[in-house]
């Protein structure tokens, strides 16, 4: 499943949408994924990520210049990327629930995510302990992108009395229609 916009695109994996998949989620729960990605486009986190790679590195900016291109090395902060993806989110949350879809799927759909990061962080920890780098460097790159999935559940859930507003609002609009 692909969403276009005019500027950007966003993928949903077919298996998040798949009812044979063991990653098949619930309507509510795929509405509040598909709007945290659309979330970022709102957001415009892309375009914030190309100013501050442009404006941190003269190089990139001279490279891209030239090539018409950006250089692939990474120069925004961690913390920067993990408060996008709190931001993302807690919009995420409030279309959903603007679009009539219960925003309590959001904080269910963090915390499946929860449990599966728990599951992949240790299997990773371990295979670092016997020694494979690759497994190191996955935990060490997905904890430099993301913030916790625990953290979010706890940041959803302060967001969930405005969404659950919002989503009663939908209901009392569209009751009878």
């Amino acid at each position: 499943m692909v969403l276009k916009t005019p500027k950007e695109t966003v993928h949903v994996l077919d298996v998040l949408v798949s009812a044979r998949s063991d990653l098949h989620l619930p309507p509510d729960e795929l509405a509040f994924v598909i709007g945290h990605e659309v979330a970022h486009l709102l957001a415009k986190h892309h375009v914030d990520n190309l100013h501050v790679r442009l404006y941190a590195d003269p190089l990139v900016w001279f490279g891209w210049l030239k090539r018409k291109a950006v250089s692939s090395t990474p120069i925004t902060t961690n913390t920067f990327r993990r408060e996008r993806e709190f931001e993302a989110d807690e919009i995420g949350m409030h279309l959903m629930a603007r679009a009539g879809f219960n925003p309590e799927a959001a904080v269910r759909a963090m915390e499946r995510a929860a449990k599966s990061e728990e599951q992949y962080m240790a299997a990773m920890r371990e295979r670092a302990k016997r020694g494979d780098v690759d497994a190191a460097k996955k935990i060490e790159g997905f904890n430099t992108t993301h913030p916790p999935a625990r953290q979010r559940v706890e940041r959803l859930r302060q967001h969930l009395p405005a969404a659950m507003k919002a989503y009663r609002d939908y209901q009392q609009r569209t009751a009878g229609a």
